[in-house]
């Protein structure tokens, strides 16, 4: 699991680190409503109090110990949307800003453009070697390095799949961790959005009730549209 990359055009806001995301994910097929009607995006006079904006539910992860570090290379990449419509009609609304907040800083968010699926490296090294990563990917001074390639990919402990932060996004210079992005909704209604899961909020083992059991806190991410916000929660699933 490689580093997370620093992320070009950063600014700075009240301590936040903010990407903008142009929306623009390939989506560009027609929607569809419960009726059955379907067609491009519906043209009509908008109101911003007549919209509301929906999040997906909270969402479960299977978590350890052993990678419960901030920076380890090591992590759960989870795809999420939000959507814009209007609060009567049901319809999408196209081109509506969003702005999304990890509240917690394990949890990073990258715009969904920035992020593509990799093929397995041709290496040796067990992506889950914390130890053998380190070795491979720094310098004699200890400096991460991106060469071989693959130091500046993601190992997604969930899928067991490589992901890669390209393009204009990716840098390879310090630990980055963006946690505040904004963007706009497709001709769906939907913005789309990657989060990385790098570590848990940890409340500790659960005594001898539960073995001795690793136990951890919920992760939120909040979103708004100004006239309208809510939030959705990541958690440890510890059954």
């Amino acid at each position: 699991m490689a580093r997370w990359c620093v992320v070009f055009a950063v600014v700075m806001l009240t301590g936040c680190s903010f990407l903008k995301s142009d929306g623009n994910d390939d989506d560009d097929g027609d929607w569809s409503d419960d009726t059955g009607t379907t067609g491009s995006s519906p043209e009509f006079d908008l109101d911003a109090n007549s919209v509301h904006l929906i999040v997906p539910g909270d969402m479960q992860i299977s978590w350890s110990d052993d990678y419960n570090e901030l920076h380890d290379r090591i992590g759960v990449v989870m795809m999420g949307e939000v959507m814009v419509e209007t609060i009567e009609e049901g319809r999408p609304v196209e081109d509506f800003q969003v702005e999304m907040v990890s509240a917690w800083g394990g949890v990073y968010l990258i715009p969904a453009e920035a992020v593509k699926l990799v093929s397995y490296p041709e290496t040796s090294v067990d992506p889950t070697d914390q130890a053998a990563i380190e070795e491979a990917c720094t310098d004699e001074d200890g400096n991460f390095k991106s060469e071989p390639e693959w130091c500046a990919w993601y190992w997604d402990t969930e899928s067991g799949q490589y992901y890669q932060i390209g393009g204009e996004y990716i840098a390879t210079e310090s630990n980055y961790e963006p946690n505040y992005l904004v963007g706009e909704t497709n001709n769906r209604g939907l913005f789309k959005f990657y989060m990385y899961v790098d570590a848990m909020p940890w409340l500790g083992d659960g005594g001898e009730e539960t073995g001795g059991s690793q136990s951890y806190g919920s992760a939120s991410i909040q979103a708004s549209i100004g006239v309208d916000s809510d939030s959705f929660s990541i958690r440890v699933d510890e059954s």
